[in-house]
C-alpha cells in the first residue's frame, strides 16, 4: 500500500510540473513579440543570482544556425538549482536575502521558447564533493502524460548518477575556479524545420544589443562582461562596464558614472551613464562629450525600456519617465512589460506606486545634480508625459499619476533647462510659444 501511495504521488507531481511547462509555453507562444526579447533576461538573472569567488560574473552567448549556448562563469550548481530547473520549482530565498530577482526554475520555462531541447552543463557540489555534470531536457512532448515521462526520465537520471558509483558525471577531487572557466553551459538546439526558434533567438540578442548599455550600467556590481558571438554573421560583440562613485549629496544618494565599453570584432566605442543611487531606486541617463568636452544628454532611442527590475521591462518605452528607473523592489507584471499600478488595496500596485513617488523626488535631486555639471541639452530631463502602460490605468492610478506630475512639473518649471541665443540657460516657465490659430498652432507643437 506504501508503494502504491508513494508511486501516486510521484506520478501526480511529475504530471504538475508537465502541465506547468505546457500552460506557461502556452502563455508565452501567445506573446511572441514580448516572449522572443524575454528569453535572455531570464538566462542573465539567474546567471547574475549565482555570483562567483571573482565577485561579478561573466556572460557568453554563442549563436550558430544550430543552436544558441549561453554560458557563465558564476559558481557552481546545487542540488536545489538542479531540482528547481527539472521540476520548475523556484530555488530563490522567499525573503531574497541573497538580492536575487530572478526565480531560479519558474522563469526557466520561458527560454523554452527557444527549443524544447537543451544540453545543461556544469559542475555541482553534492556534499563535500563536485561532479562535472550534464543534462539533457526534451520538453517538445505534445501531452502532459509524454512530458510527465519525460521530467521523471529527467529526474531519475539525475538522482541514479548523483548517487551510483557507476556515474555518468565526472568526480572532481577539487573544483578550484578560474575566471575564464565558463563551466555552466545551457545549450538550446534548434529543429531545421523549425525557423521560428533562430528569429527568437535573434530577436531576444537584438534586445539585449538594444540595452545592453543601459543594464550594465544598472549591474556595476553583479556583471562584469557581456559577450555575444554571432557565428552567422561573423560578428564579436563584448560589453564590458566599469563605475565611479563621484560622491554622495546631502541626501545619501550615491552618484555615479558608469563607462561602459563596446567591442564589435576590433572597433571601439564607449557609452558614459551618469547615476542617482538611493535605497529605493537607481536613475540612469546616457550622456556623451561634445566638441567643447561637455557633456551633453542623449535622448534614448524609440523603442528603448526605460522600466527596470535589476533588467529592463519589455515595452515599458511608454512609461515617460526622463530617466532609465531602476525600482528595485518593482512587482512586474507577469510578462514582464509593465508594472502592477491599479487598485486602491493591491499591495504590489501600492508599493510599485511607492517606488515611483520617491523616484520623482529623487529626479528632481538628480537634474538639479546634472545642472550644476554644466550638462547640455538639459530639456531633456523634463521630459514627464503621462505614461501608457500595457494595461489600462483605473482612477486611482491616473489620478495618483497626474497629482505626481503636478507637483513635478512645478519644480521642473524652476529649473533653467532651455539655452537662449547668448547661450545662457533660462528658466523653463519663461519659455513663450507664439500662438496661432488653431491648425496652425497644432503644426507648429507637432513640428
Amino acid at each position: 500500500m506504501k508503494n502504491e501511495i508513494e508511486e501516486r504521488l510521484i506520478y501526480n507531481n511529475n504530471k504538475l510540473v508537465a502541465d506547468k511547462i505546457r500552460k506557461t509555453l502556452l502563455n508565452i507562444r501567445n506573446v511572441p513579440g514580448i516572449s522572443a526579447k524575454r528569453w535572455i533576461w531570464e538566462l542573465i538573472q539567474n546567471a547574475k543570482d549565482v555570483p562567483n569567488k571573482f565577485n561579478r560574473v561573466e556572460i557568453k552567448i554563442e549563436l550558430t544556425k544550430k543552436s544558441l549556448k549561453f554560458m557563465h562563469n558564476g559558481q557552481y550548481f546545487t542540488v536545489e538549482n538542479i531540482l528547481g530547473i527539472l521540476q520548475q520549482v523556484s530555488s530563490k530565498d522567499s525573503n531574497n536575502r541573497d538580492d536575487q530577482t530572478g526565480k531560479f526554475g519558474t522563469g526557466f520555462i520561458g527560454t523554452h521558447l527557444l527549443s524544447g531541447k537543451v544540453i545543461i552543463t556544469g559542475v555541482i557540489k553534492y556534499g563535500e564533493i563536485y561532479k562535472r555534470f550534464k543534462i539533457f531536457l526534451d520538453r517538445t512532448a505534445d501531452s502532459s502524460e509524454i512530458l510527465s515521462k519525460s521530467v521523471s526520465d529527467s529526474i531519475n537520471n539525475f538522482r541514479n548518477n548523483m548517487n551510483n558509483e557507476n556515474s555518468e558525471y565526472e568526480l572532481m577531487s577539487v573544483k578550484d575556479q578560474k575566471q575564464n572557466d565558463f563551466d555552466t553551459v545551457f545549450e538550446y538546439l534548434f529543429d531545421d524545420e523549425n525557423k521560428s526558434s533562430l528569429k527568437s533567438a535573434k530577436d531576444g540578442l537584438d534586445e539585449l544589443i538594444n540595452t545592453a548599455p543601459a543594464t550594465l550600467s544598472t549591474q556595476y556590481k553583479k556583471i562584469s562582461k557581456i559577450t555575444i558571438i554571432d557565428k552567422i554573421n561573423d560578428i564579436n560583440t563584448e560589453y564590458s562596464n566599469s563605475y565611479e562613485n563621484m560622491e554622495s549629496d546631502e541626501n545619501g544618494a550615491e552618484i555615479g558614472l558608469s563607462t561602459i565599453t563596446i567591442k564589435i570584432n576590433n572597433n571601439l566605442d564607449y557609452k558614459y551613464f551618469y547615476s542617482y543611487k538611493t535605497d529605493v531606486c537607481m536613475l540612469l541617463y546616457e550622456v556623451t562629450k561634445n566638441v567643447s568636452d561637455q557633456f551633453v544628454v542623449v535622448e534614448r532611442k524609440k523603442g528603448q525600456p526605460n522600466l527596470y527590475r535589476d533588467f529592463p521591462l519589455i515595452g515599458s518605452d511608454k512609461f515617460y519617465f526622463p530617466f532609465f528607473l531602476d525600482g528595485f523592489k518593482f512587482n512586474p507584471l507577469e510578462t514582464r512589460n509593465g508594472l502592477y499600478l491599479n487598485g486602491k488595496l493591491n499591495e504590489e500596485a501600492i508599493e510599485n506606486r511607492n517606488i515611483i513617488s520617491q523616484a520623482i523626488k529623487s529626479s528632481i535631486n538628480f537634474t538639479e545634480w546634472l545642472l550644476q555639471q554644466n550638462i547640455d541639452k538639459r530639456y531633456l530631463l523634463a521630459k514627464s508625459n503621462i505614461p501608457e502602460p500595457p494595461q489600462r490605468y483605473d482612477t486611482i492610478a491616473i489620478d495618483w499619476f497626474i497629482e505626481e506630475q503636478k507637483n513635478w512639473r512645478a519644480k521642473l518649471v524652476e529649473f533653467r533647462l532651455i539655452k537662449g541665443k547668448k547661450g545662457t540657460y533660462n528658466k523653463l516657465k519663461l519659455l513663450k510659444l507664439p500662438i496661432f490659430k488653431e491648425k496652425f498652432n497644432i503644426d507648429f507643437l507637432d513640428g
